[in-house]
């Protein structure tokens, strides 16, 4: 350990400081987190990104804690910032929940890949996010498209959008391309409601494609009220 420890401050050579990070990331060693957190701040980017890859491989609390201060650093590189914060999808707690929440709407919008990534870990929470949070950003028409399709991502994976708000975004939306984004999400939602507004879907879709697509959701469900819907379309 002393041997990579050294290597990863002094060496000249910034392959061997490389490889010193990520051979620290296994390493048990308390000195490890420090050296780590240090050459993520030095002026390589190279060094940088390996450092805080290493972080992020690192389980404990003092990890997350590093990656939320190399992320919240004004000076702080955007790619960096980027891969801090995609790091703490790998350290899932409620304060990288409120962290990651509160990056994104600090974050300028030009740094996309942030944001992205703020909601990915967001998407990875076992806490839940909350509603209104993830709602705000699918539902504004203003919002960059990718940041509010990886939005709808984060609902879908983690609850964060009940089944009621993904109604009224499904009424709300404007292109095909949009409500079968949505309606895939509406699929993975946990909330019990769901499987409701799909077969309302199903009932009041006039566009025969999104129509089918609702019905063949349906058709791969066990609820009994599946049954009742092809009865339905069976008669008509």
């Amino acid at each position: 350990n002393d041997m990579m420890l050294d290597v990863l401050a002094n060496a000249p050579d910034l392959e061997l400081r490389t490889h010193a990070a990520h051979w620290l990331a296994r390493s048990a060693d308390p000195r490890a987190a420090s050296a780590l957190r240090s050459a993520a701040q030095s002026g390589d980017p190279e060094l940088q990104q390996a450092a805080v890859y290493a972080i992020a491989q690192k389980p404990g609390p003092e990890s997350a804690a590093a990656l939320r201060d190399i992320a919240s650093r004004p000076q702080t590189d955007p790619e960096i910032r980027a891969m801090a914060i995609h790091g703490l999808a790998q350290h899932p707690s409620p304060e990288s929940t409120r962290f990651l929440m509160e990056m994104f709407e600090s974050l300028p919008p030009e740094e996309v890949e942030a944001r992205e990534a703020a909601l990915y870990g967001l998407a990875q929470s076992p806490d839940g996010v909350n509603s209104d949070f993830l709602f705000g950003i699918v539902s504004d028409p203003d919002e960059d498209p990718e940041i509010r399709e990886m939005a709808l991502y984060a609902a879908a994976q983690s609850g964060g959008i009940t089944a009621g708000q993904f109604g009224q975004l499904y009424r709300d939306a404007d292109s095909r391309e949009e409500k079968e984004q949505l309606m895939f999400a509406l699929t993975q939602s946990e909330d019990p409601e769901a499987f409701g507004v799909l077969l309302e879907i199903a009932r009041s879709e006039t566009d025969p494609e999104l129509k089918q697509n609702a019905v063949f959701w349906i058709g791969r469900s066990d609820d009994p009220r599946a049954k009742e819907l092809m009865l339905e379309i069976l008669e008509q």
